[in-house]
């Protein structure tokens, strides 16, 4: 077993793909902690596991457990002694991104994160098998997920948490058992301003050894993870099949973007934003979230609406489409008591269109079609998250709507599918605005079909979630 205790992928990054979302989650309340029936997580030091603490080589008895090597503070005040460098209880980290690539420089920041405004930061999660046998101790079914709550908070806690089988594999035919199954540890982001979190979309990335069948390192693996990461789990391992036999040489590194905004205060804000999706074509009710499939088009809808007393001037509409999903031309429309049957705008959505003045408690509907492409979509599942923004007088509210799409066949034949089920349909009849008619009789003071420039809708101070999504 080698005696050095982490690798020098554990302080190199995951890799950054561009495009945020948030993502809304369970949060979890310790630091760190497991699901021992005992309560008391059995820790060890390397002294331990040398001496065959989980079992010796070609034993017929083996035990796999996961991020359970104490540090030598944690060895000394249970009269034990050993060689680690760091505790593996503590297996979630975190640091600043800056686009840049310094390999061992890359240093994680530990538990507690200062949140900066618009910067994004990588969470790293560190899974080791800590039986020193190899492929004689393989832990079956190791996957795992992070959670990033969708609060806005001084104080947010990102969890990482790791499952995996009660028995694993061997190949001399040992008894392989796990007594813990589930571990998980916490980082902390703070700020003394109010703020969420943006899961980057597309950035879980796993990055391990490649190691045969004889226990030589070949090469590097560097794996993109599907954002099943942070929901339901992808599996772990080299070949991404959850596998991860006993040693440091076999463990992974896992990490996702997550970027800070810092929001407006709820009394701040005039207006809400309610944004929806539906599969184009259909008179089925706008819901949060969809299923569709690479080639289908879907209609997404931006609902306006004046929540103060007075009239607000100059609406500003943005939307921010993923990266696979394209604007289909010609077909963005407003839709008001003024324009019952909808007036067509031009198709500069993405980049703000003003839909004019607006008086209190009146609503404005956007609607476009959007045709869900494969620019960059991994295997498995894909959450396809649509922000729409609105902007008035130099504040922004925005709000999002999922399209989930699944990848197979091809490149994914070889790989697993996690899975990442629908959302449940949040939807309320008794506030369904698929049908204009029901539209509020209080309409625009006025529209301007003019386009703005999205600096209007970027530059504002900050924004406020209208609504969290699960």
């Amino acid at each position: 077993m080698n005696k050095v205790l982490k690798s020098s992928l554990g302080v190199a990054a995951a890799a950054a793909i561009a495009g945020s979302s948030v993502i809304s989650t369970t949060m979890l309340v310790s630091a760190y902690g497991d699901n021992s029936a005992s309560g008391a997580r059995q820790k060890y030091t390397i002294e331990d596991i040398n001496n065959g603490a989980l079992g010796k080589l070609n034993d017929k008895n083996q035990k796999v457990v996961l991020n359970s090597i104490m540090e030598d503070s944690e060895a000394k005040k249970s009269g034990k002694t050993g060689n680690t460098l760091g505790s593996e209880l503590n297996f979630v980290a975190a640091r600043k991104y800056n686009n840049d690539n310094n390999g061992v420089k890359n240093v994680l920041n530990g538990n507690t994160i200062t949140a900066e405004n618009g910067q994004y930061y990588i969470v790293s999660m560190y899974v080791h098998n800590n039986n020193p046998n190899g492929y004689q101790a393989v832990a079956e079914g190791v996957k795992g997920y992070f959670t990033v709550p969708g609060e806005t908070a001084n104080k947010i806690t990102v969890g990482g948490v790791v499952t995996m089988n009660a028995t694993g594999s061997s190949n001399i035919g040992a008894n392989v058992t796990a007594d813990i199954t589930k571990y998980w540890d916490t980082v902390d982001f703070v700020s003394d301003h109010r703020f969420h979190l943006e899961y980057v979309s597309g950035s879980g990335l796993l990055e391990a050894n490649k190691v045969d069948a004889n226990g030589n390192i070949t090469g590097g693996v560097s794996a993109k993870l599907s954002d099943a990461i942070v929901s339901t789990g992808v599996m772990f391992g080299q070949n991404l099949d959850g596998k991860l036999p006993g040693c440091f040489k076999f463990d992974n590194w896992v990490g996702i973007k997550v970027k800070v905004v810092y929001d407006e205060e709820p009394e701040e804000v005039k207006f809400t934003v309610d944004k929806k999706v539906r599969k184009a074509g259909t008179k089925d009710s706008f819901v949060e979230s969809i299923d569709a499939k690479v080639g289908d088009k879907v209609q997404y809808q931006i609902d306006f609406h004046n929540i103060s007393k007075e009239s607000l001037k100059s609406v500003t509409i943005k939307d921010v489409l993923p990266k696979n999903a394209k604007l289909v031309p010609g077909t963005t429309k407003l839709y008001s008591s003024v324009y019952p049957n909808g007036q067509t705008f031009s198709d500069n959505i993405e980049k703000g269109i003003n839909i004019g003045d607006y008086a209190a408690d009146a609503h404005g509907y956007i609607r476009f079609t959007a045709e869900i492409v494969d620019n960059t979509l991994a295997c498995g599942k894909n959450r396809l998250i649509n922000w729409g923004l609105a902007g008035v007088s130099g504040k922004a509210v925005k709000d999002s709507a999922d399209v989930l799409v699944e990848k197979t066949g091809g490149e994914c034949e070889n790989k697993p599918t996690p899975v990442d089920p629908t959302p449940d349909d949040p939807i309320n009849n008794n506030t369904n605005t698929n049908n204009v008619s029901s539209l509020p009789s209080t309409g625009p003071a006025g529209i301007a079909t003019g386009v703005i420039g999205a600096g209007s809708i970027i530059t504002t101070a900050g924004y406020y979630i209208a609504s969290r999504k699960k």
